[in-house]
């Protein structure tokens, strides 16, 4: 078995996403237009991925574009690129198609689209809706004959759809060897075949060519691969959120050696990267946060009835002290753990876990004046070095593993002396009220 790379890029899409897109908190700086970005991603993110646990979060941010992260693969014989968004919250792999409705023919990501046509290529084939991939998917199909085609629809939270067929093709991706070098290889895998979009997957904003999901379900790319022994059922997720872009690997694991109490296997691919990354600076926010996704993928991935990427968080230390919250405050009911999400920029907590850890957090400047801008962000003037008026915040974890943030990692200047607290309550941010705990890639 090998190593799977998809190398991840990340494109500005206007101002909104040089400035909130995908970067740390310190470095949202601007108008409120672009704080109002980073919510307005979130909510349409979340309306898509997280539609499964009901959280479209929100807030009253102004609409505009935001960043998203992407890999480039290629399908058919002979190949051609596609450019697909990387989701940790969806299970199949669709593209656009030859002859599709409303499918966008032009992005404002800057990436040339491509529409795929399974007549073009030599190696494709229909399923059919008698085949095993179609039962996997959706079940048994009432009224099902031979020559029918295996349908597939996806409603998304946000009230946009993707409708279509499925097939199946050769994909193309970067094989890693022992001394890290790629050489080019395939793999047969069933995918969607687009034939109409409606909502924003039509328009030409943040358009891509499909959505590329890495969920647990055995629909997704990772689990054919898989269970074809081409890879093991293991991935790492890596963004930089300096430069942008970064790294998706699936197969092969190894030890890292890394800075940290205990470890579980991640992707061999990453142990340079992390380890420069971590050791030498500590403004890697981004970074730090894949290596706990790394730990979600190695621990859920053998349960797959969870419908997303969980760790179980422990407790929370706001400057050496541990935060005074419940012992179950972590475990949102139905949905226990703490959610990691590559789609969301910001980090949210349940209420009884919020309020306290601001409380601890601005305890160290009482003489602060507070205000609240976009009825969810909590702000304040501060003149001197954010690092050393307030405390460092640790996220501990189960395995004993934990993750150290920075103040100016969990706080975002939008003005010369205006900072604010990038974190959210997300029993406020909900449309019904509910908790959880979800880390964001800022």
């Amino acid at each position: 078995m090998g190593v799977v790379l998809l190398l991840i890029g990340i494109v500005p899409a206007h101002n909104c996403v040089r400035e909130c897109g995908f970067q740390s908190a310190a470095q949202v700086q601007g108008s409120w237009e672009v704080v109002g970005c980073t919510q307005a991603h979130d909510t349409r993110r979340h309306g898509r991925i997280l539609s499964a646990v009901d959280l479209p979060l929100g807030g009253n941010g102004h609409p505009s574009e935001a960043g998203l992260y992407f890999a480039k693969i290629g399908i058919g014989t002979p190949s051609k690129d596609y450019y697909v968004q990387v989701d940790t919250g969806s299970d199949i792999l669709w593209v656009n198609c030859a002859g599709c409705d409303r499918c966008p023919t032009k992005s404002d990501l800057g990436v040339d689209l491509t529409l795929y046509d399974m007549k073009a290529s030599t190696t494709s084939d229909a399923v059919g809706c008698d085949d095993n991939f179609c039962s996997l998917y959706d079940g048994p199909l009432p009224g099902c004959k031979p020559g029918l085609q295996c349908l597939y629809s996806v409603l998304y939270g946000d009230g946009s759809s993707t409708t279509g067929y499925f097939v199946q093709d050769f994909v193309q991706y970067n094989r890693i060897s022992g001394n890290f070098q790629t050489t080019p290889t395939n793999g047969t895998v069933v995918f969607g075949c687009g034939n109409k979009q409606s909502g924003e997957l039509g328009s030409s904003s943040e358009a891509l060519d499909g959505i590329l999901g890495f969920g647990q379900a055995n629909s997704s790319m990772l689990s054919q691969l898989a269970s074809s022994g081409k890879v093991k059922k293991v991935f790492s997720h890596c963004l930089d959120n300096v430069d942008g872009g970064g790294i998706f690997a699936i197969g092969e694991v190894v030890e890292p050696k890394v800075n940290i109490t205990r470890w579980y296997k991640i992707t061999a691919l990453f142990i340079e990267n992390v380890s420069i990354y971590v050791e030498k600076s500590s403004k890697f926010a981004g970074m730090r946060i894949c290596l706990i996704l790394f730990l979600s993928a190695q621990i859920w991935m053998e349960n797959a009835s969870t419908a997303h990427y969980n760790v179980v968080m422990k407790e929370i230390e706001v400057g050496g002290d541990p935060l005074d919250v419940p012992s179950d405050a972590f475990e949102s009911g139905d949905r226990k753990g703490t959610i990691i999400d590559s789609g969301t920029t910001l980090a949210y907590f349940p209420q009884e876990v919020y309020v306290p850890l601001i409380e601890k957090i601005l305890s160290q400047q009482p003489d602060l004046r507070l205000h609240t801008v976009e009825q969810a962000f909590t702000c304040f003037d501060y003149t001197g070095n954010v690092d050393d008026g307030f405390p460092t915040v640790t996220l501990h974890f189960d395995k004993s593993i934990s993750l150290t943030v920075y103040p100016h990692e969990y706080l975002f200047q939008v003005k010369e002396f205006e900072w604010c607290i990038g974190w959210q309550n997300s029993g406020a941010q909900t449309k019904d009220g509910k908790d959880l705990t979800l880390l964001g890639d800022a």
